[in-house]
């Protein structure tokens, strides 16, 4: 609405409204425009034309496009060029009393009723506007110069909403039920997407109901219904087994199952912790307790927590034992009282009730008569009424048996000796007795105890004791002396009787071969000659001994002996013996004769004397009887037993030379001695100059012709290389030097481990010599390299005192030390770790050293 202004400067007030909805392009807006009042009364001053027209309100604007509801009251913006006073656009207008460019105007949407989709709005610009002529109010614009056309897209569709149960349909849950949403709109689409909707509590025929709406505020709420929500697990109960306690015939137990809402869906059951079953029904047919547990599920998959019942069978009848004490013996019988005890037990599982004898189950029982096969009856009964019967017989035999004795002899007998013994028991019977008849031989108050047992055990003992046998005549000894004697003799004859027995009565000899004898214990011999000497001896039970003979025989002549020539003519040269030399010698004895037969004509050495004028000594020649001569010398002989001294090289040494340095054969010799017969020569053979090792024989002869010989081995070298082990701070004691062929060393409990900090270097330090020269070239080695050991063998340990600065493993030879460091960068270890570090020359040969690296 347009009033007239009170001042100079008029206001045009515009007022918009348009939905509160997201993308609105504006709220409720005043526009203000303060216009000099004589351009409001100013006429026309050139055409007014539309710039620009767009929709700023009353609706949405979507992706670009504007939507709008029917019926709704729109905002359009617009810019305008020249004389514009007024401009319209659909069934609205705006008006100004002077020259605008920036316009608002409002206009309603279409209709209700008209279809969705696109519409569209002339926006017309005029130079001026026409009033009401009695109230003054304006109605609209006058002239109009020029259009433009909008549109926009009526929505008045509402969006399409479903709903469905989170994870897919189900006739019964059994927690809350999640319904998830879904929403479309073809037109100025969705203002927001649904949410879940929640369906909690329990029971049948549940829903749930969601709004959703699009840009322009259409809207539409959706209920998704029929949701059925079971939370509670059903209930099974159990019919009791016949007896809460022991039953000895097979039980059922029979299942119910009840669910007062989505109703039972299966009953299931296990037995003793097996596996699970279903069913309504249970049969229980084996012995023992037996655990049922058992539960129902329904039909929204609630678990019924396990139930449990116990049912208790014993369909087996139990066992009965006895036992006896003491228990019979072999034969079955005892011979004292007897205690049966009745040991029952219930396989069953239901245990035993009573055990024992008589209706008030008597256990143990004493039998104490004597007697055979005394019947004792015990019977077992278990809990659940099943029972068993035993039966123990008992034989009880408390006397001894009896034993008679004949034909014990008096004094002392010279044969053997029978006595007969009898057994005989009225009970039980004789089970096990001695011999019937024993024999004694020879022996002083010899006896015998017999026993005899019956078949309880009873034992009765009889003893004899006195009786005295001597089958055995005396035996006599000499003490003559054995072979010839070289003196007067005396025989002493000693005679004994076994031990025990009854003793000697007399002993007696004979010197004229038994046709006179003497009694005494002692003869004398004093001629030279042979006599035979005979003797015996009588014991008191009359045991006469045979008789013994010895011989005695006197020499006391001593042997003849006398020198023969030398068995060989001398071995050697210049008249000597190179060997010891024998000579012959023959000795005779008229008496007793020689003690070594051999000496009739023997032979005696020089031994081990050597030397000008040796002679051999024939040596003691004795007799049997003991006499000696002390025997004579044989002639005198040259002898040398001893070869030279062992040569000696002059001129070369056992070594290894170069070509340029091994010496001259001439100026190679060799020397020895000999203290015998004198040395006669010494010559040097095996001479060589080509590369290898020749060997020299050195052969030194004296006068008699023996030999001695001396051997040196030497060496011409092409090309020699020579390694000691590592210096300090190793040490050579700690490393090992190995040739070309020869293998790595092994650690073992021995080793002597250098130890060093993982990660520090260590300086390994060493000579090599190439040819007789130290080497001072980094290619004469050849390679450096450690090797990791599974375990670390052994205890002994040596720090490494020195260690290098050197960041890396490198080779350097030291000038001013004369010698190689090879600088060992080490790894870095965890704990305790062992290598074998290892220095290789161009010629293979190595050497190594054990290093134990800790963290």
């Amino acid at each position: 609405m347009f009033e007239k202004p009170a001042s100079s400067e008029q206001t045009l007030t515009a007022t918009t409204r348009t939905p509160r909805r997201r993308r609105v392009l504006s709220a409720a807006t005043a526009l203000s425009l303060s216009v000099p009042t004589a351009l409001l009364l100013a006429g026309p001053a050139e055409a007014a034309v539309i710039s620009s027209a767009t929709y700023t309100g009353g609706g949405a604007l979507v992706g670009g496009t504007y939507y709008a509801q029917s019926g709704k009251t729109l905002t359009l913006s617009a810019t305008t060029t020249g004389d514009t006073r007024c401009i319209t656009a659909g069934n609205g207008f705006s008006t100004s009393r002077g020259v605008q460019h920036a316009w608002t105007v409002t206009s309603l949407s279409a209709a209700k009723g008209t279809p969705d989709g696109p519409q569209s709005q002339t926006v017309l610009a005029g130079d001026d506007f026409n009033t009401d002529n009695k109230s003054g109010a304006v109605t609209g614009c006058k002239t109009k110069t020029t259009n433009k056309t909008v549109t926009y897209v009526l929505d008045d569709t509402a969006p399409a909403l479903t709903g469905a149960p989170k994870g897919g349909s189900k006739a019964w849950y059994n927690d809350d039920v999640v319904i998830e949403w879904t929403a479309t709109d073809a037109g100025s689409g969705l203002f927001a997407s649904p949410e879940d909707s929640v369906i909690d509590g329990e029971g049948r025929g549940l829903s749930a109901r969601r709004t959703v709406q699009d840009e322009v505020g259409n809207s539409t709420t959706a209920p998704y219904e029929g949701v059925n929500i079971d939370r509670h697990a059903p209930v099974t109960t159990a019919t009791a087994p016949t007896s809460t306690d022991w039953n000895n015939v097979d039980q059922t137990i029979l299942l119910t199952g009840r669910d007062p809402l989505s109703g039972v869906a299966s009953t299931e059951y296990r037995i003793n912790g097996g596996a699970w079953t279903r069913g309504n029904e249970v049969a229980f047919r084996e012995d023992g307790v037996h655990t049922l547990t058992f539960r129902s599920t329904d039909h929204a998959g609630n678990v019924e927590a396990d139930q449990k019942a116990t049912v208790k069978i014993d369909k087996t009848r139990p066992t009965i034992n006895h036992s006896q004490s003491p228990s019979a013996n072999g034969n079955g019988w005892n011979k004292g009282p007897v205690t049966v005890t009745f040991d029952c037990a219930d396989l069953g599982g239901s245990g035993i009730a009573s055990c024992g004898v008589g209706s008030t189950a008597v256990n143990p029982v004493t039998v104490e008569r004597d007697g055979k096969q005394q019947i004792v009856r015990g019977v077992a009964v278990d809990r659940a009424g099943n029972d068993v019967e035993d039966a123990a017989s008992v034989s009880i035999d408390t006397v001894e048996p009896t034993i008679t004795t004949t034909g014990v002899p008096q004094g002392w007998v010279n044969e053997d000796v029978t006595i007969s013994f009898t057994y005989t028991d009225d009970l039980s019977g004789i089970a096990s007795n001695d011999a019937a008849t024993t024999t004694f031989g020879e022996g002083a108050n010899q006896g015998i105890t017999v026993s005899a047992t019956d078949a309880a055990g009873n034992s009765r003992s009889e003893t004899v004791t006195g009786v005295n046998v001597d089958k055995t005549a005396p035996s006599t000894t000499s003490d003559a002396p054995e072979g010839w004697q070289n003196g007067p003799v005396t025989v002493n004859l000693t005679a004994k009787d076994q031990a025990g027995l009854s003793g000697v009565a007399s002993t007696e000899y004979s010197t004229d071969g038994g046709a006179t004898w003497t009694t005494g214990a002692q003869v004398e011999f004093t001629a030279d000659g042979r006599y035979a000497l005979s003797f015996r001896s009588t014991d008191r039970a009359g045991n006469v001994e045979q008789a013994e003979s010895v011989t005695v025989l006197i020499d006391t002549t001593a042997p003849a002996v006398t020198a023969d020539e030398p068995t060989a003519q001398p071995t050697g040269t210049n008249g000597w013996y190179t060997s010891p030399v024998a000579s012959t010698f023959t000795a005779t004895d008229d008496g007793s004769g020689l003690v070594d037969a051999g000496q009739a004509s023997f032979t005696a050495s020089t031994g081990t004397a050597e030397g000008e004028g040796v002679t051999a000594a024939s040596g003691a020649v004795s007799d049997v009887a003991g006499n000696t001569n002390p025997g004579v010398q044989s002639k005198a002989f040259k002898i040398d037993l001893t070869a030279p001294s062992a040569p000696t090289f002059s001129g070369i040494a056992a070594k290894e030379y170069t070509a340029a340095s091994l010496p001259a054969q001439s100026s190679v010799g060799c020397t020895a001695t000999d203290a015998v017969s004198g040395l006669a020569g010494c010559t040097v053979t095996g001479y060589g100059t080509s590369v290898g090792t020749h060997t020299l024989t050195a052969t030194a002869t004296d006068r008699a012709g023996r030999e001695s010989t001396s051997t040196l081995t030497y060496t011409v070298a092409q090309d020699t290389w020579k390694l000691t082990g590592f210096l300090a701070p190793i040490g050579e004691a700690n490393s090992f030097v190995r040739a070309p062929a020869e293998s790595a060393p092994v650690a073992g409990s021995s080793t002597v481990w250098n130890t060093a900090k993982g990660g520090s270097t260590i300086p390994l330090k060493f000579k090599a010599n190439h040819n007789g020269t130290d080497s001072t070239s980094t290619g004469d080695v050849k390679s450096f390299g450690s090797v990791k050991l599974p375990s670390c063998t052994g205890t002994t340990t040596d720090a490494v005192e020195e260690l290098a600065t050197a960041g890396s493993s490198s080779l350097r030879y030291d000038a001013a030390a004369g010698h190689f460091i090879q600088n060992w960068k080490t790894p870095t270890v965890t704990g305790d770790t062992c290598y074998r570090v290892t220095v290789t020359t161009q010629d293979g040969s190595s050497i190594h050293t054990f290093v134990r690296l800790r963290k």
